[in-house]
């Protein structure tokens, strides 16, 4: 089930895209405009048919999966100062007045701040087959596994925070 989540941050708005199959292969420009309608991002199933996600309307730079970030890219999204030695260090979003050494660590904090990025039942035994718990099942519709990430920084930004 593909999910989406909008996410308004000082820099502009953090689009969050999960629920994408593995085989998923999405091949975007790295600055590309959805205008909101059916077909704004399209990938093709396991029979090749096209499977069409109706995203926010927005001038979005493609950032990339969670896992594959550069640190360069990070750094456009997320906050932060600049200490004594000269090297930044990053908001965690996850922990109040904790900051952490890079930009990818703190985008992740971001994003986890904000969805779930693994089952909280994943530390118990995971069901050996899809008709385990019932629970298990239910908070694994809610994970967003390696989502997409899309950011619009406030200057392009053309929408309402929350459009």
């Amino acid at each position: 089930m593909i999910k989406t989540k909008l996410i308004s941050i000082p820099k502009g708005r953090l689009l969050v895209v999960g629920g994408l199959p593995e085989y998923a292969n999405i091949q975007l420009p790295k600055n590309v405009t959805f205008d909101g309608s059916r077909g704004s991002l399209i990938y093709k199933d396991k029979n090749s048919n096209p499977v069409y996600i109706g995203l926010p309307s927005g001038n979005w730079q493609l950032i990339g999966k969670l896992s594959d970030v550069k640190e360069e890219d990070a750094h456009k999204v997320v906050e932060y100062f600049d200490v004594d030695d000269g090297k930044p260090a990053y908001e965690n979003y996850v922990e109040t007045n904790r900051y952490v050494n890079t930009a990818r660590e703190s985008l992740h904090s971001l994003v986890g701040a904000n969805v779930p990025l693994r089952n909280k039942y994943d530390n118990e035994s995971r069901p050996a087959d899809i008709s385990g718990p019932a629970e298990y099942l239910e908070e694994e519709e809610t994970v967003f596994h390696n989502p997409i990430l899309f950011f619009e920084p406030k200057s392009q930004k053309t929408h309402p925070v929350g459009a």
